[in-house]
């Protein structure tokens, strides 16, 4: 059982640290409906789908995965924009900062009507949240300090405890170990980063955590230590639990009021999401508040069509290992010409390869009549409907633009219903560890 466990952990982080670049939205977590839902439109498409052969190479692999990550990057963005509900035209409240390199705000809230009254409100910031990092002994990189053998260390981290070993071949010197160590850290994605500080002459191990924040009791996020306990191993000897800067709270007010936070991003009111980047001046605090609509929804669309074009270009990129691919892109670009004459008409142009351009003077005129944006933003409120049935399909199944042979097809009509059929895109997730 430890061994599966582990294989889940190596898989899922694999897929977090290469793949999910894109951060985690509300419309991330479903409930139980929605799930069942989507179980049910997975056995729909396993009983009536063809039986294919894919070529597994990694190439392959990671054009799936982006290709979906994709896809869930547009359906989030969309979802973002609209609040949720994808029958409103780009209605979600836009906040502005008088300084963003010292904080920017984001709306996550419900009640448009009742949120966008708050008055606008003050941030000073007095410091950020800072990591932990533990800085090793300079050690002469040429020399050996660690005989040959197999040597074991164990890292905890916010609680949980992970367990290294390695081994020390003969002429491997300290700077050698010491970058096996730092591959050995990154690899396990467990929230640190290790790298390798050199002088003319030595060289130390630096462990970073990604986390910021005071923790715990003694208020680290991460402990160091040999295994066994006392032994004089490879912590003791490269001095791997030295602690050279301490981990702290953000401190800031808002409104006057003090707080203070572990890190740099957090949520407020239940309706704004604060992002801390820099120190205020002295008495000197930002103001955030709401834009108004027609700014609000010039941005909307901007970010939408950018998103857009981003995914485009992201599935455009395997186009010579994944000729498939352009079928998507034509799907895509089909859809947008549905709506071509809706799009130019507020300042979007289709271009030839698919992608939007945004007229922004013809943009802004078009939301500047509030009155009216409603029935002028008509067209752009379908394109974007029809784009989100698009991204799901896209989520649903991407190894639909993957380059694969048929075999042959099911008994049409006749099929019964599998649901535990493995899906070869999860397969791959496991591919390498099988």
């Amino acid at each position: 059982m430890a061994g599966i466990n582990s294989l889940y952990m190596n898989v899922y982080n694999t897929y977090l640290t290469t793949y999910n670049t894109k951060s985690l939205t509300r419309y991330d977590t479903h409930k139980k409906s929605e799930l069942r839902g989507i179980y049910n439109a997975i056995v729909k498409l396993n009983k009536e789908s063809p039986l294919y052969k894919v070529n597994f190479s990694r190439e392959t692999q990671e054009y799936a995965v982006e290709l979906k990550e994709g896809a869930r990057g547009l359906k989030n963005v969309i979802n973002d924009l609209t609040n949720g509900n994808t029958e409103e035209i780009f209605n979600k409240k836009t906040m502005f900062s008088e300084n963003d390199q010292v904080v920017t705000a984001k709306y996550i809230g419900d009640d448009l009507k009742n949120d966008s009254q708050i008055d606008d409100f003050q941030v000073e910031v007095h410091s950020l949240a800072e990591p932990q990092v533990n800085e090793g002994r300079y050690l002469p990189k040429g020399e050996r300090l660690l005989e040959t053998g197999i040597y074991a260390f164990n890292i905890e981290v916010n609680g949980q405890d992970y367990e290294f070993q390695f081994g020390v071949a003969d002429g491997d010197n300290n700077m050698e170990v010491q970058n096996k160590l730092k591959r050995l850290i990154n690899n396990s994605n467990i929230g640190l980063k290790a790298e390798v500080n050199t002088t003319d002459t030595a060289s130390a191990l630096q462990i970073t955590s990604k986390d910021t924040g005071s923790r715990g009791r003694d208020g680290l996020i991460f402990h160091v230590t040999d295994i066994p306990p006392d032994s004089y191993g490879v912590v003791s000897r490269f001095a791997l639990d030295n602690v050279n800067v301490y981990p702290k709270d953000s401190s800031f007010a808002i409104n006057g009021v003090e707080r203070n936070t572990h890190s740099n991003t957090f949520v407020a009111g239940k309706a704004f999401e604060i992002t801390l980047h820099g120190i205020s001046a002295a008495n000197n605090p930002s103001v955030i508040g709401f834009k108004t609509d027609t700014e609000a929804i010039t941005e909307h669309i901007e970010t939408f069509v950018s998103e857009y074009n981003s995914f485009l270009d992201t599935v455009r990129g395997y186009s010579d290992l994944q000729p498939r691919s352009e079928k998507l892109i034509r799907e895509y670009t089909n859809i947008a010409r549905q709506y071509m004459n809706d799009l130019e008409s507020i300042g979007l142009e289709i271009m030839s390869d698919g992608n939007i351009h945004i007229d922004a003077g013809l943009l802004t005129e078009a939301t500047k009549d509030e009155e009216n944006y409603n029935e002028t933003l008509q067209g752009i409120n379908g394109f974007k409907n029809a784009v989100l049935r698009k991204a799901n399909q896209s989520l649903l199944d991407p190894m639909e633009y993957v380059d694969k042979v048929m075999l042959n097809y099911k008994n049409p009509g006749r099929n019964y219903v599998n649901p535990y059929v493995t899906s070869i895109y999860s397969g791959m997730m496991f591919n390498s560890y099988c």
